[in-house]
């Protein structure tokens, strides 16, 4: 064992006792980059212009990823359900 494993444990274990020493989780308290409402309606607003999500990525200068995951929420995440399913008689 690394002695800074264990001094980082003493120090936990001085600040909140036994309970300080469970594992805690390594997920962000926030999200700082989170889209704002105009961000999201000029995403969808070049979704049903039918760019991709690169080309929507590019434009507004968003990670790719990101475009996705608003893509994802928003629900044209794929060009097909953009458009009304034809009527079958």
């Amino acid at each position: 064992m690394r002695e800074c494993t264990v001094f980082k444990w003493k120090t936990r274990y001085r600040k909140g006792g036994v309970n300080a020493l469970q594992d805690a989780g390594s997920r962000p308290h926030r999200c700082r980059k989170a889209l704002d409402e105009k961000q999201l309606q000029a995403i969808a607003a070049l979704r049903y212009r039918r760019k991709t999500g690169d080309a929507i990525s590019q434009a507004l200068h968003v990670g790719r990823s990101t475009v996705y995951r608003a893509l994802h929420t928003m629900g044209p995440n794929r060009l097909s359900r953009m458009e009304p399913k034809p009527i079958v008689q």
